[in-house]
C-alpha cells in the first residue's frame, strides 16, 4: 500500500494505527479471483465459496460499518427529530443510508482510486460503480471502528454525513412508494399489491434482485435493487408512474360495482384526476 493512501486519510480526517486495517477496507472480494494473490501467502478462498478470501477483502469490515453507520445515524436523527415517530425517523435513516448517498459520499473521498480491485472487476469500471464505493466506504468506517472504537468511528460518520442530516431537516421525506401505492389501491376498492421476486443476478458480493409487483391479476411495473426491500421500492415508483395506472384502476371498479369510494364527492382524499394521483 503505497503513501498516496496519506492522502485519503487526510481526507478522512483520520490516521490508522493498524494499517492493515486499511488495506483489508480497500480490497475488493473480486481480488480473489486473480491468480496473484495481493498479500504473500494471503489464504485461498474458503471451499465452496470463489468470491471469498476470508480475511482479506472488505466484507467483514462492510459488515461491521453497516452496523456502525446505522447506529450513529439512528442515534443523531433521534437526537434532532425529537417529536418524530419511530416510523418517520426509520425513513429518514433509510434515505441517510441509501446506496446512492454511501455512493456519492464515497466519491468525495476519492476513494475509487485507492481500492484494490481484481482485473476484470477494475476493466469493467469497478472503481466508480455505486454499490463497490458504498460497500468500501462501509468497510472503511468499519476498519476505524476496530482500530479505534466508536470513540472515532462515530464522529467520523457524524462528519461525513453532516450535509445529509442537514438536508433531511430542510425538506420533509417523501411518502414511502409502496405504502402510497398500497394506499391508492385499498382506497380504490382494491386488494394489497403483492411483490415477487422475478430474478436474481450477480455474484455473492453484488447481487441484483428484480421484482415485480401485481395487483388484480395484473403486473404493473418491475423495479431492481442490491436488496429484495430496495428493489420493490423501485417496483412501486415505476408503478405509481405508470400513465396507465388510472386507467386499470377504473377496470378494476368496474369489474367490481359498488366498491368505488371516489363516487362519493365529498370523498376528496381519493378522487382520481387524468395523470395525477390524490392521496
Amino acid at each position: 500500500m503505497g503513501d498516496n493512501t496519506a492522502a485519503l486519510e487526510a481526507r478522512l480526517g483520520y490516521k490508522f494505527q493498524r494499517r492493515s486495517l486499511l488495506r483489508e477496507a480497500l480490497t475488493h472480494p473480486s481480488i480473489a479471483h486473480n491468480k496473484q494473490r495481493v498479500k504473500k501467502n494471503a489464504p485461498p478462498p474458503v471451499d465452496g465459496d470463489k468470491d471469498a478470501q476470508t480475511g482479506f477483502h472488505f466484507q467483514r469490515l462492510e459488515h461491521l460499518g453497516d452496523a456502525v453507520v446505522q447506529l450513529a445515524v439512528s442515534e443523531v436523527l433521534f437526537e434532532q427529530f425529537p417529536k418524530e415517530s419511530e416510523g418517520l425517523l426509520t425513513k429518514l435513516r433509510t434515505r441517510a443510508v441509501q446506496t446512492g448517498t454511501m455512493a456519492r459520499l464515497a466519491r468525495q473521498l476519492e476513494l475509487g482510486q485507492h481500492l484494490i480491485l481484481g482485473r476484470g472487476e477494475d476493466s469493467s469500471g469497478g472503481r466508480d460503480r455505486d454499490k463497490i464505493l458504498a460497500d468500501a466506504l462501509e468497510a472503511i468506517i468499519g476498519a476505524v471502528h476496530q482500530d479505534s472504537g466508536f470513540d472515532q468511528s462515530r464522529p467520523l460518520v457524524l462528519r461525513l454525513w453532516a450535509e445529509e442530516i442537514a438536508a433531511l431537516r430542510a425538506a420533509p421525506v417523501e411518502q414511502n412508494p409502496k405504502g402510497q401505492l398500497q394506499e391508492l389501491l385499498q382506497n380504490h376498492g382494491g386488494d394489497t399489491p403483492a411483490y415477487r421476486i422475478v430474478s436474481t443476478d450477480g455474484p455473492s458480493h453484488a447481487r441484483t434482485f428484480e421484482v415485480a409487483v401485481t395487483w388484480a391479476g395484473r403486473e404493473l411495473a418491475h423495479g431492481s435493487g442490491r436488496s429484495k426491500q430496495e428493489a420493490e421500492v423501485e417496483a412501486a415508483k415505476k408503478a405509481l408512474a405508470n400513465p396507465s395506472l388510472n386507467e386499470w384502476i377504473a377496470e378494476n371498479a368496474a369489474s367490481h360495482p359498488g366498491e368505488q369510494p371516489w363516487e362519493d364527492p365529498s370523498n376528496k382524499a381519493t378522487t382520481l384526476r387524468t395523470g395525477e394521483f390524490n392521496i
